[in-house]
């Protein structure tokens, strides 16, 4: 299925949000609740069954499968905001199945507090803490018997498909899984390689992937920058073609986008699935 995370599209009501997602021709979604739903806080504490029923209830309605709940933090940063975050992300795997997913994820994160690149962020040291922190999540998923997904990307801790089959050796648990995002991958200095890294990732962990995050991008001046899927340089047709070869059904989430581009993108990559 081909969705969208609920946050692109707005912060409104359940049953609106996932309404306007049906329009857009979403099939799924990433649901960060406190971002898409109104009154949801960030804080822990602020989801409870009876809440998550009700969420869970409005996309069933719609026909929108929940393809993950997100709960996304910085697993590098102060220890007392950390400690929050922790604690809200094991709320979240508890509540999951009740939300309608059976998967919450988070990206690893950074020295930097924006999240952008930091030197440290490569280090073996910076690899260890993260991964002792993923470790406990995945204890507490285990536990309530819900997946962990990290998703990597180039400026974070786990920076490469290489760095993404470390962390999987180093915790060998079938509730670790893998929020594959192949463009948080490149930058200027690997873009050309992209088909190549698609390939690794696919031969390293294709069998952990649970999630793919779909953008495209271009080359302009010292970065990349995001276009509408199709308009880039990004090979859909073999990332889809890998996705199609594992056999089983990998949901698709379209990240950035809104309004025509979002349905545009959409409806590009129903259409690139069912071609192949």
């Amino acid at each position: 299925m081909v969705g969208t995370r609920g946050h692109d599209v707005g912060t409104m009501e359940p049953q609106e949000l996932a309404e306007k997602m049906k329009e857009f021709g979403a099939e799924a979604v990433q649901l960060v609740a406190y971002k898409a739903i109104r009154g949801v806080s960030s804080k822990p504490g602020a989801m409870d069954a009876e809440t998550a029923a009700g969420i869970r209830k409005a996309f069933e309605e719609q026909g929108i499968r929940v393809s993950i709940v997100g709960s996304y933090f910085n697993l590098l940063e102060r220890p007392e905001e950390l400690e929050s975050d922790v604690q809200r992300f094991k709320e979240y795997l508890k509540f999951a199945k009740d939300l309608g997913g059976s998967l919450v994820g988070t990206e690893t994160g950074s020295y930097d507090a924006e999240w952008k690149f930091h030197p440290e962020n490569h280090t073996e040291a910076a690899f260890e803490k993260a991964a002792a922190v993923i470790g406990e999540l995945v204890r507490t998923g285990e536990a309530v018997g819900v997946q962990v997904g990290i998703e990597g990307a180039y400026d974070h801790v786990v920076y490469s498909p290489e760095k993404m089959a470390e962390l999987i050796e180093r915790i060998p648990s079938d509730n670790l899984r893998v929020v594959f995002d192949p463009v948080s991958f490149l930058h200027k200095a690997n873009y050309r390689e992209a088909d190549r890294m698609i390939d690794e990732a696919f031969r390293l962990f294709g069998d952990r992937i649970a999630l793919v995050h779909a953008k495209d991008f271009v080359l302009e001046g010292d970065g990349i920058k995001r276009v509408p899927i199709g308009q880039g340089l990004m090979d859909y047709d073999r990332l889809c073609g890998k996705i199609k070869g594992l056999g089983r059904e990998v949901d698709i989430i379209v990240e950035e986008l809104t309004g025509d581009e979002l349905r545009e993108s959409l409806f590009f990559l129903k259409k690139r699935m069912s071609d192949i």
